[in-house]
């Protein structure tokens, strides 16, 4: 096959272009993404009991569905988080459990249960998808928050049809029914307000209604008497003293906002925040060209005094990270084409350079059709780690040619004999390489799903590095010996090689001999040498951070305030935090706010979501690594020093969000006991302990049914 390819006119040109016409459409089809996509083998089951205590929930609610799923079948391992009025349970499977089955059998464990209080809303069980945020596009109205809330469903309902695959509302007003009924009416009807409710949620339900007709023709009826309006709720009747009486006649029934819910603001307009996500499979360039291209087709038909600002991009920061990547890349290549040129034969050295993209083109080729990955930073990586396995293949088989062709034969001659000798010294080379990788294969789990796409990269480049040095390198070099003049050099090249081979004569082979003449010296010198990298490792002084998965990064103040705030002091502190965030914002310089989003009832304190009238916070929109002039934690400290706390301000929290990990935490510290109250003082001592030592930015924790992060 080699002499063929090598012997014949057009093809090895033929099969060059080949392998860039398939990189090319590889670039163009394969999707980009910040991480391989991932499989996660859990399943969550949530279940909310407003106005429930956290202790109640766990006895009641939490024990007893764990006790059902503790012997599913492939089961892993049990973890549960309990607050007040909510409990989340995650089942984690082993990695090669069928997920499907897995679910179905959840969810039938779930519907056996029987005991479970009647007050809790209907479990929820769903599988752990691996999502990414797309964009967040922020709605502002100069008028009121009810004007925005059909805008936003009719933006839902746009985007979704479009292509994006969820969106998450945050500061969209829930509205409840509410029936009023005064102390007259109440002792009238000799009720409490209690009997209402109960009467009112016996009538208002849909139930089953028999069936009409035989066999086949059988059709089972349902009564739909569940109201839904304020008009069906006036119209409804209950039974008082053996009387029916239409709600209308003594209760007054409207529709309002619940009070305490979260309410957002940005420059004192109220808002309404629309968080967009994909799943880690979907093109990230894809869903970031929909949102753009609806933004420019919406943003003409708004109402007046509405505006629709995106506050966070992921492709932004992702087309940043791999910009730098490639700019590396890029860069490392550069330095190996004018090496190249230095000490190769021009037209050698042409040959080979031309070689390294048309290798990574068709392992980029082979990397999605044959194993469906996409563009992550992951893979980038990877065809960087690759680049100078590609020349070195090249460069040995090059050289050889060559040295055939000095020694005196033909072109045709010397391209195959080079090509047939380094075939097998170039394969063992590149099975030594992936021999190298062979670890990562048995990671196994989550974190090995997504690091497998490391080794894939380089079997890629390697095959392609391979197709390329022995199927299309010999055809090009046997028409450029052909073409070439060795006879006459440029007088450059001569003087650089006279003194490079001064400098291999006189200097460098003295200290080979020396080493191969005193080999207990050369392995002294080699371990006292890995003894002093690992010292590196070991001392910190060499940081050691795998970053896997992004969340947008900023900075948030969460605020609890005394039962005697009043309301006009909690809006003055959050001015205060805005004024101070602007004097602190221009000290630092740059753009490095890009918004900010006040949030009042709701705060992530002891990093679990409260909610209420003394609950506030202020959500800050960071610039990425590209374009901030500051790193968020230090804008977070000098932010702090001006902040002037007052007594009605219980707690304040000042911390930096997402980032690397998706904001997870580095390290998770689990403490486990059969008494809360323990726990939280054991979690409280472990945290002040942990804050004093050097290089821990922060500690919260989730306490007592969580976990200690840190």
């Amino acid at each position: 096959m080699i002499k063929q390819l090598a012997e014949h006119r057009v093809a090895a040109n033929l099969l060059m272009i080949m392998m860039i016409l398939a990189g090319l459409w590889a670039v163009r089809t394969m999707p980009s993404m910040l991480d391989p996509p991932a499989q996660f083998p859990v399943v969550v089951v949530e279940v909310v009991w407003v106005g429930a205590a956290a202790e109640d929930i766990e006895s009641l609610v939490t024990t007893p569905i764990e006790q059902q799923l503790r012997t599913l079948v492939d089961l892993k391992e049990l973890n549960s988080k309990t607050a007040n009025g909510f409990t989340s349970i995650e089942a984690v499977f082993n990695y090669n459990a069928d997920m499907v089955q897995a679910l179905d059998q959840a969810k039938q464990r779930v519907t056996n249960i029987r005991n479970l209080p009647a007050a809790i809303e209907p479990p929820m069980v769903r599988r752990l998808l691996d999502t990414e945020p797309v964009s967040v596009l922020q709605i502002s109205s100069e008028g009121d928050i009810s004007e925005l809330v059909p805008l936003v469903r009719t933006f839902e309902q746009s985007l979704l049809r479009r292509g994006i695959e969820g969106i998450v509302f945050d500061g969209l007003p829930e509205e409840e029914i509410a029936v009023l009924v005064g102390n007259r009416q109440l002792q009238g009807l000799g009720m409490t307000l209690e009997d209402i409710a109960r009467e009112i949620a016996r009538v208002s339900q849909n139930v089953p209604a028999g069936a009409v007709g035989q066999g086949q023709g059988s059709r089972q009826l349902r009564s739909l008497d569940q109201r839904r309006d304020i008009a069906g709720f006036e119209q409804l009747h209950i039974e008082s003293n053996g009387q029916l009486i239409r709600l209308k006649d003594f209760a007054r029934v409207e529709r309002r906002p619940k009070r305490g819910q979260a309410r957002l603001t940005s420059r004192g307009q109220p808002v309404i925040e629309m968080k967009l996500w994909r799943s880690t499979s979907a093109d990230a360039a894809l869903a970031d060209q929909i949102v753009q291209n609806w933004l420019a087709q919406t943003r003409p038909t708004l109402p007046p005094g509405v505006e629709i600002r995106e506050i966070a991009n992921i492709w932004h920061m992702l087309d940043s990270q791999l910009g730098m990547i490639l700019q590396n890349g890029l860069s490392g290549m550069l330095l190996v084409v004018t090496v190249l040129f230095l000490f190769l034969n021009g037209r050698v050295g042409l040959w080979v350079t031309v070689g390294i993209p048309v290798s990574f083109l068709l392992g980029l080729a082979f990397l999605y059709v044959v194993f469906g990955y996409g563009i992550s930073i992951i893979a980038l990586i990877g065809f960087i780690m690759a680049l100078g396995i590609v020349v070195d293949d090249a460069i040995v088989v090059g050289e050889d040619i060559v040295t055939q062709f000095e020694n005196g034969a033909s072109p045709g001659q010397a391209a195959v004999q080079g090509a047939r000798r380094m075939w097998v010294p170039v394969a063992t080379s590149s099975l030594t390489t992936m021999a190298a990788f062979i670890p990562l294969l048995i990671i196994g789990d989550i974190m090995g799903d997504m690091i497998l796409v490391l080794p894939t990269v380089l079997l890629c480049v390697i095959v392609a590095s391979l197709v390329e040095c022995f199927w299309v390198l010999p055809g090009h070099l046997r028409t450029s010996l052909a073409r070439a003049n060795y006879c006459t050099k440029p007088s450059w090249r001569v003087n650089f090689e006279t003194a490079f081979n001064r400098f291999r004569d006189k200097k460098f082979m003295p200290v080979v001999a020396y080493a191969l003449d005193h080999p207990g010296t050369t392995l002294t010198v080699t371990a006292a040498g890995m003894l002093v990298a690992m010292s590196l490792v070991f001392s910190q002084h060499v940081g050691f951070n795998l970053i896997t998965g992004f969340d947008f990064e900023g900075i948030e103040a969460d605020i609890e305030f005394s039962s005697t705030a009043t309301r006009r002091e909690k809006e003055d502190f959050i001015q205060h935090l805005e004024d101070t965030l602007t004097h602190t914002r221009g000290i630092a310089g740059g753009n490095n706010v890009l918004g900010v989003t006040a949030k009042y009832n709701r705060a992530n304190l002891d990093n679990e979501w409260q909610e209420g009238d003394q609950f506030a916070a202020l959500a800050v929109q960071y610039a990425y690594e590209e374009d901030r002039s500051m790193s968020p934690a230090g804008f977070v400290r000098l932010w702090r020093q001006k902040i002037v706390q007052p007594p009605y301000v219980e707690r304040l929290t000042v911390k930096v969000t997402g980032g690397s990990n998706n904001g997870n935490p580095d390290v998770t510290l689990i403490l486990r006991g059969n008494n809360s109250t323990e726990l939280k003082a054991g979690a409280e001592a472990l945290s002040t302990l942990l804050a004093s030592y050097p290089g821990v930015a922060n500690v919260t924790d989730n306490l007592p049914y969580g976990r200690e992060q840190i």
